[in-house]
């Protein structure tokens, strides 16, 4: 495991409390807090293999009831590469009093059998990282999707070539699985987005646009580049079918040195969402590389207050510094740390955070209260 020098100071800073300069709402989600409760699911087990949990959430209140959706990742062992290696689907569920509880929906996207790339032989493609994103019009509420779409190759490797953004839109979370979902075509809008890799979306419906804040990862033959990353915003007016869509891209969120300063070296796993106030937030999970884990080291979430999406910029202090809201971690998940979080203002449980353990090519994940609501 290795990490920058500058990402071992502010982990340090982070930790001790002496880094902020103003008090801020955070929680660390150890094993043994007691502030951070489980989340259970009904009517949806973990897969009974050595990788099963849940992981990567997003959670949406519907503009048009009470209910609260939420799309997450269901790990499970496969050995349809030739060798145990994890395998991703895509499960809903929802919540009809306010997230105090979960009932299971289904899955809304599978792990599939396919050919690996490189070598022909036998590999499946994953699904994960789900965003969603409402919106009210007149004809009622319309539901947008962008996930990761990846092959595990023969042998259980990981292709990052393989990576794929897939948007869709549906009448309601449950059908977006058998909606039509396509590449957004990104990369050629800007001579900055060549070679990118695009994953990790988030979503935000906001006056008749639709954003979506994506980060651009780089791979070389060493493993990913994280000194060249950052956080693109891109939006498009969703009229008519996904397929028309024309996609504008808006500019960098965040890059290098925001991820350095939050306590990373890149910033994974963007999510949009607003506070109980109606504040524009980003929740970032900062990361690091970890050679040999096959899964990037996570320093737990930042909640960082965004000043605009149209021209994007994530809010300051006086002094320069990030308008961070909220930090959620578990430091007793380091050095490989925890996964990604979600919030949905709605939501009592408020911020969602991953408690997730590696061991050898398995995870283990579980999803966990934090009870911080910005």
């Amino acid at each position: 495991m290795r990490f920058s020098l500058s990402t071992v100071c502010v982990l340090v800073m982070l930790v001790s409390g002496v880094a902020r300069a103003a008090p801020l709402a955070a929680v660390d989600c150890t094993a043994e807090s007691a502030r951070c409760p489980e989340l259970a699911i009904a009517g949806d087990r973990p897969a009974a293999t050595a990788s099963h949990g849940y992981a990567d959430p997003t959670i949406r209140k519907d503009p048009a009831s009470r209910r609260i959706w939420m799309a997450y990742s269901w790990p499970h062992t496969s050995t349809a590469a030739g060798r145990a290696a994890t395998a991703v689907d895509s499960h809903l569920a929802h919540s009809d009093d306010g997230g105090a509880s979960w009932r299971f929906d289904g899955a809304i996207w599978t792990s599939s059998p396919t050919r690996d790339p490189v070598g022909g032989g036998p590999a499946f493609a994953n699904s994960e990282a789900v965003s969603l994103a409402p919106a009210r019009t007149a004809a009622g509420v319309r539901w947008f999707s962008a996930r990761d779409r990846y092959v595990i190759g023969t042998g259980g490797r990981f292709r990052a070539s393989t990576y794929s953004l897939r948007v869709a839109v549906a009448s309601s979370p449950r059908a977006l699985g058998r909606a039509p979902d396509v590449e957004p075509g990104l990369e050629g809008l800007a001579p900055e987005l060549r070679g990118c890799v695009f994953r990790d979306p988030g979503l935000l419906f906001e006056r008749g646009d639709l954003y979506l804040a994506v980060q651009c990862s780089r791979f070389t033959a060493a493993g990913e580049d994280f000194a060249s990353d950052f956080v693109a915003v891109f939006s498009t007016r969703p009229a008519g079918s996904v397929q028309r869509w024309t996609w504008r891209y808006r500019g960098r969120l965040a890059g290098r040195e925001d991820a350095v300063a939050l306590g990373g070296d890149a910033l994974l796993q963007t999510e949009l969402t607003r506070s109980r106030t109606g504040r524009l937030l980003a929740v970032f999970s900062p990361s690091g590389d970890a050679p040999g884990a096959g899964l990037a080291a996570h320093f737990g979430c930042r909640v960082v207050e965004v000043e605009s999406l149209e021209r994007p910029r994530l809010a300051r202090k006086a002094d320069g510094s990030l308008r961070v809201v909220a930090d959620v971690r578990a430091s007793d998940l380091l050095p490989s740390g925890p996964g990604a979080c979600s919030y949905e203002p709605a939501a009592q449980g408020g911020i969602v955070i991953v408690r997730r353990m590696l061991e050898g090519r398995s995870v283990q994940v579980s999803l966990h209260r934090s009870g911080l609501r910005p």
